[in-house]
Order: C-alpha cells, then structure tokens, then sequence
C-alpha cells in the first residue's frame, strides 16, 4: 500500500495474510516453462517492418505457504523476435532489478537462431552489478544473437509481501500476447481492473487456490507524443486484496479506511504539539479573527519559506514538532502533518487529501486501490481552492499543474459530541481557467543606422503556471548564468554578446498570490535577424516571439491530445519603420487560425497588422482555453500549433521609398 501510511497498514497486511493457512501446497512453485523444442514464430508482413516484436510476456505472483504466513513470487517471461540489427541492439542483454526488497531465485535465457540451433546462456553470465543510478541490478547478456532470431528469458523474484499492485504492458516495440495470473490461496480475494485493453481478472478455483488470469492482444508501441498523456494511456492491470475467510462480507482497504488512516496519520494532536503549532502562529501574526484566506496565505509562505524538507532524514524524532520547530527540518509527512496543525489551530476549514498526478497512473473508484495516490494536497471548502502542502514553490491559488484534472480522496470530518470521524470524498481537482496563465511578450524594435541592425527592447511576462519553474531560476539560480537563462527564455538570439541590458523583476515567490507576473526586460540587437538583398533589407520579425514547437511532421496520432494547463500568449511587436523606408509585404504577418466547437473557441492563433505613419503595431494572440482533444480533432489542434511556427519565419522587406 501507500508508503505515506505504511507503517500503520502493514501489521493489519500480516494479520490478515497469516490468519488462516492451508496444510495444502501451492500446485505450481512458479513452473512457467518455455518450450523444450522450440520453433521461430512467423510474423504478418506488419510486423516484419518492426525492429522486434515481443511473441509472448508472460508475468505470475505466486503466494507460497511459510509457516504462518507466505512467500510472494513474481515470475517473468519475454519471447522476442529480433527483425534487425536494432532490435539485436536493443535485445542482446537485459537487466533485472535487485535490492533489499526483492531476491532473484531463479535465472534462465536462451537465444534461439534461425537454423534452429539453441544457444543457453550459462548462470556464471548472470552478473550482478551497480546501474548508471548507482542502485542494483543483474545483468543478463544474451549469445549468439543475430537478426531473424529470438531470444527468451525466464526468471522468479522473491518480493516482499504485498497485498495490492500492478502490472504495465509497455515495451517500446508492439507484443502480440501479454498474459497476468496470481495464484493465491482461496482464503484471500483479490479485486483487479484492465485499463486500455487489457483485462480484469477471470478467476477459478482448484486445490483451495484461487487462479486469477488476465490478458491483453495485438499490444500497440505506443511513443509519448507531444502534447500527451502517455503513461496513463498504456496497457495494465492493477489488483488489490478486497476480502479475507476472516469476515468475507467485510471489503478491506477501502476508501473508507483510507480516510480513517489519514485521519489518525495526521491529526489526533496532544496538547503539547498545539502550545509549539501556536507559537508558531504568533511568530507569523496569526489571529484567529483574520479573514480565512489570509490565514492560509501567511501560514503557507512562512512554512515553505522556513521549513525544508527530506525524506531521506533517518532520525526518530524528526517529524516531533519540536524538532521542527527548532531544527525547521522534517520529512514530507512531517511538514505536511505541522501544515495541517496549523491550519487547524488558526481555525482554517480544509480537508487534506491524497491524489494521482495527472501524468501518472491514475485511481479508479471501483477498485479501490491506493497505489496511485501519490501527491497531498489540501482542499479549502469556503474557498472552494486547492493547494499543494509539500510543493514549496508554488502558492495559493496555485498548485503544480499534474495535480489538475486528477482525482483522489479528501478526509470529510465529523463530529459527535466528542467523537470525530473521518469520510471519504472522492473529488476531482478543477484546471485553473486561461485567463490566470499567461506568457505576454511587448516589443519595440528600431534600426541603427547604417547596417540597419535591429534595436529589440522587449518585455516578457509570465503569469501563473507560466511563471512556475522560471521563478526558481531568479530565486535560486546561479547569478553568473542569469544572462543565458534570459537568453533562452527570449529565443530571439543564441549570442549572449546580443544582449545590450536586462533585468528581472517580481520573481517572488508570493507574487503567485496576488498574480503579478514575473517580467523580463531585456535590450538585445541581434545583427541575424536583418538580412541585406540588393537595395532591400530582410528583418526576420517572427523570430521576436521566440522558438516554437513544430509539428509539420507529425500526421499519425495515436494518442488523444492534452495539454498541460489552458493558457494564454498575447504578443505586441511595435516597429519604428527607418526614414526612407517602407514595409512593402505587411500582409505576411497576417494569420488566422481558430479551432471551434459548437460556439467556444477551444484554441487558435491569430496575428494581424495596423500602420500608423512610420508606426508599424502587429498584435499577435495565441491561446488554449480546454485541455483535452480527442484524437478526431488532431489536425486542426496541429494547424494551430504549426501556425505559431509559421509566424516564426515570418520575414519583412523593408524597401526604400
């Protein structure tokens, strides 16, 4: 389960798992075989067109009888047919991960050639060795391997014991067969569901073990595309122990407990931790009379601004308030359970959660399963707002943007009397709107004389989510590289000597608050952007809104279409037209681009003109007011994006009169 409350979930795991055993024997002791006279498998013509393809993944946990509890086994078996030389660089070794929560026990491989001969690869090659990560692994490399062959690999790990989990169908090259089973004793049900295809559990029951088998077919590639969401779109399974012979009518880890757990987690303050949470709030200025919103917006800054975090602290008492109050160190269950004493103390309604990140793998209500619940956040019912606890670089309103559109469970109380308990709400976090993200760009731009290099003065303001990530490179970033920082956020030069002045201003962190964006002025004359032909001269104009993201090549799409957050980019290019001169092709920064559907326009990209004596304003507008598109609307989603690029290679002819 989570590890934010594993330490109180697991002794409940072992009771359990060890409260009824079986004289019986598990039928298996994970017997996956491969074939004693193997044959090469024939592909379509498809599928000969790919580097390698995987015939058979064949994955099983295996609950074996120990005493009073049981050994888990996870066995895992790759069939892969090399096409050509990449797949033979791509499938010449593997590795397998090792670490003190897993023992590898049984280790085989083999290459299997065209003309039929076997080649098996000796268990004196099984090396164990240290990844680019530094963290443990063994290292299998394959013989004999040649294109047209196919190489096979059979192996059981020893996990430690767990009671829920899941399973990705993902190998960067297609699969034709992918195949899950747990065999567990009959005692423990399991709950499962197949997301994008493959299936949930089928289940029998022979020799007082449940078999539970799932499987997926004709298991696309699939690339992270841009502008997607690619690993919640993969092929899995995800299952979790529901009932036990203890009480079979009695769902276990539900969402129930889960609001239970988090309750006990982290509240059920003694009176000693709230005398140190008041203090606290003295030291900030806190009164109990101030406005709500106030409140959590001086409690919030103060926390993230004075308190760091770690996870990787091993001392015992590093979560006691008093340690971080005087130490202002703790780990991210720490901070998060001082956060919410705060907020409690100062009489601030909320409701602390756990949620999936948009970009990860996502819960499902039906199964109730807590894996995916990875990121705390705290929802604040009068407000009707969100915030991020342990994300120390954003404030409210704000919160990382993967927690956007993402589901979890939020900790209802009640109370009785002088009993209080605790409720699920299953609820998902709305987007921030367009209008609170925005990245402007103003502009004006003058030629010196006599080589009519261009004299760029320009301001860039990122607001909201457009702010985030930039903020930290002011705040914290090394000072001597600030000018190539403010370099490749303008786009408009790869020289640093281009850049005449800059400056930046209201990096705060606390500018997200009030939403002040964050702005970047800078003076640049990049000799580049003006080209001479004959008697004309060349400015490349588009070049001034920077370097865009291009997707001319990019007709298949076999992801639906998301982006990170609705978002907004107006621009303002005003031209000092030189004495003598005239723009003689206005009209090509003229664009218009729009995406509907029904009356709403989802994005668009539009850019036009006005001349006003030497005076030449070109006003550009570009924006994402939804974040998802289905596939169906791909192209039109890519003609917008492409137009931005176009816009890019804009180019003036600046003539004489």
């Amino acid at each position: 389960m989570k590890s934010y409350l594993k330490s109180s979930v697991l002794p409940a795991i072992f009771c359990l798992l060890g409260a009824y055993t079986y004289a019986a024997e598990s039928p298996l002791k994970y017997p996956i075989k491969w074939d004693e006279k193997p044959a090469l498998h024939p592909l379509s013509d498809s599928l000969k067109k790919e580097a390698a393809v995987y015939i058979l993944e064949q994955r099983q946990i295996e609950f074996v009888e120990n005493k009073d509890s049981y050994d888990m086994y996870r066995t895992v078996h790759h069939l892969i047919h090399l096409n050509d030389e990449k797949g033979v660089e791509a499938f010449n070794t593997f590795s397998i991960p090792s670490g003190s929560d897993r023992k590898l026990v049984e280790v085989k491989a083999r290459t299997i050639l065209p003309g039929g001969r076997i080649i098996e690869v000796p268990s004196d090659k099984v090396k164990e060795v240290k990844n680019e990560d530094n963290e443990p692994e063994y290292k299998i490399a394959m013989e004999g391997v040649e294109q047209g062959a196919e190489v096979e690999l059979i192996y059981t790990e020893e996990l430690s014991l767990q009671t829920s989990g899941w399973e990705v169908f993902f190998f960067g090259v297609p699969a034709l067969t992918g195949t899950f089973r747990m065999i567990v004793p009959e005692h423990l049900k399991f709950d499962s569901k197949g997301f994008n295809g493959f299936s949930g559990f089928t289940d029998s029951v022979a020799n007082k073990f449940h078999f539970y088998s799932s499987a997926g077919y004709n298991i696309p590639k699939l690339e992270d595309e841009t502008y997607s969401r690619f690993r919640p779109n993969l092929e899995r399974i995800d299952y979790k122990l529901s009932y036990t012979a203890a009480d079979g009518t009695v769902r276990h880890y539900t969402w129930a407990d889960l609001a239970k757990k988090l309750y006990e987690r982290y509240y059920g303050f003694t009176d000693k931790e709230m005398r140190i949470v008041q203090n606290t709030l003295d030291n900030i200025g806190i009164r109990l009379e101030d406005k709500e919103e106030k409140k959590i917006i001086a409690i919030e800054d103060y926390l993230k601004t004075n308190i760091l975090m770690s996870d990787k602290l091993t001392d015992d008492n590093v979560e006691a308030f008093k340690e971080i109050e005087s130490k202002k160190l703790t780990t991210e269950k720490g901070f998060v359970r001082f956060f919410v004493a705060c907020l409690s103390a100062a009489g601030v309604q909320h409701e602390l959660g756990l949620v999936s990140g948009r970009y990860s793998y996502q819960m499902d209500e039906s199964i109730e399963m807590w894996d995916h619940l990875s990121l705390f956040a705290i929802y604040f019912p009068k407000l009707q707002s969100y915030i991020s606890p342990s994300a120390v670089n954003f404030r409210y309103p704000f919160f990382p943007y993967m927690m956007g559109g993402a589901t979890g469970i939020f900790c209802k109380t009640t109370s009785f009397g002088t009993v209080t308990s605790a409720l699920p709400d299953i609820r998902t976090i709305p987007h921030l709107p367009m209008n609170r993200n925005q990245n402007s760009i103003t502009s004006e731009v003058k030629f010196s004389s006599p080589d009519m290099v261009p004299d760029i003065k320009v301001t860039l303001a990122f607001k909201g989510y457009n702010s985030s990530g930039i903020r930290e490179l002011f705040l914290y970033g090394n000072k001597d590289k600030e000018r190539e920082e403010i370099m490749a956020l303008t786009g408009i030069t790869d020289k640093i000597t281009d850049i005449v002045s800059s400056s930046v201003e209201d990096a705060d962190l606390k500018n997200f608050t009030v939403e002040k964006p964050l702005k970047i002025n800078v003076e640049v004359q990049p000799p580049q952007l003006m080209e001479k032909a004959g008697p004309k001269y060349l400015f490349k104009v588009g070049q001034i809104i920077g370097k865009q993201v291009e997707m001319y090549q990019d007709e298949h799409r076999a992801l639906p279409i998301e982006i990170e957050y609705m978002h907004s980019l107006p621009r303002v290019i005003k031209i000092i037209i030189p004495d003598g001169y005239k723009i003689s092709n206005p009209e090509v920064v003229r664009m218009k681009v729009m995406f509907h559907q029904g009356d709403k326009d989802l994005c668009g990209f539009t850019s036009d003109y006005t001349l006003d004596g030497r005076v030449m304003t070109i006003n550009v507008n570009e924006f994402y007011d939804a974040i998802s598109y289905p596939i169906s609307s791909y192209e039109p989603f890519r003609k917008v994006i492409n137009a931005s690029a176009d816009f890019s290679k804009a180019t003036l002819i600046l003539q004489k009169i």
